[in-house]
């Protein structure tokens, strides 16, 4: 009879080496019947089907919270708290929630994955250097920072920022990284950059501000459909749409 076999490489078989993050795994091979020989078992047939793996994927983009095979860890710094909660417009989605508390530092920020960033690189080159955001927050004209880094050499980075133009509702902010925020790197095409945080309401301490609760979500990379006109035809316009692939027609 068939049945389904589970196996916990952090429990490895006695005398083998330990799981090490620091090496790539990407061979697997199967034993059946281990340590028994064909001679003492006697020849015999086996059948293997659907090996898959079963733990949860690092986090990639688009990032929309809503794959319930990734894991959506984010990591907070500077006085921040995230979690991921339904979406206070609409419950059936789910969003980032990053409250900026009333002891939180300028520079607090929330890192959208865990500290070794991303599955892969974000996709940057010369002519390709936005990104874009849907955000809610509690006040327009609030400064939001983004900054894309290598999640292995932190001063490799670049940053920009956005502004919010509405309160209490969702908007796509889009980020250009071709224009750096003042007194940071440029983009350097010879860097890699797989990791990134947004800094909320960036410049102002929680303490001047009061504590604040922002929302993200549909993070991604390209520019935001507001300005990626695709084209026109018979009076509508049509635009990528960089989270779900498709064409948005208005």
């Amino acid at each position: 009879a068939w049945e389904t076999l589970t196996f916990d490489f952090s429990s490895p078989a006695a005398m083998t080496a330990a799981m090490d993050f620091a090496n790539t795994y990407d061979k697997a091979s199967i034993y059946f019947n281990f340590n028994v020989t064909g001679a003492t078992a006697g020849e015999k047939t086996y059948h293997w089907d659907d090996v898959r793996f079963v733990g949860k994927n690092k986090i990639a983009l688009p990032i929309t919270f809503e794959l319930t095979n990734t894991d959506y860890t984010m990591t907070d710094f500077g006085g921040n708290a995230s979690s991921i909660v339904p979406d206070p417009k609409n419950a059936m989605n789910k969003v980032a929630k990053v409250i900026k508390t009333g002891s939180a530092e300028v520079w607090a920020g929330t890192t959208t994955s865990t500290p070794a960033g991303l599955a892969s690189a974000i996709p940057f080159a010369t002519s390709a250097l936005k990104m874009n955001v849907k955000v809610l927050s509690p006040d327009a004209g609030t400064i939001i920072l983004l900054k894309a880094e290598d999640a292995a050499a932190g001063s490799n980075s670049v940053e920009t920022t956005a502004t919010t133009t509405k309160a209490n509702e969702w908007e796509t902010l889009e980020f250009d990284f071709s224009k750096p925020a003042a007194g940071t790197a440029a983009y350097n095409a010879a860097n890699t950059y797989n990791m990134v945080s947004i800094f909320f309401n960036f410049g102002t301490d929680g303490a001047t501000a009061g504590e604040k609760t922002y929302h993200l979500d549909e993070l991604a990379f390209g520019p935001s459909t507001a300005s990626a006109k695709y084209g026109t035809l018979a009076g509508l316009t049509y635009y990528p749409n960089p989270v779900s692939n498709k064409l948005t027609i208005s």
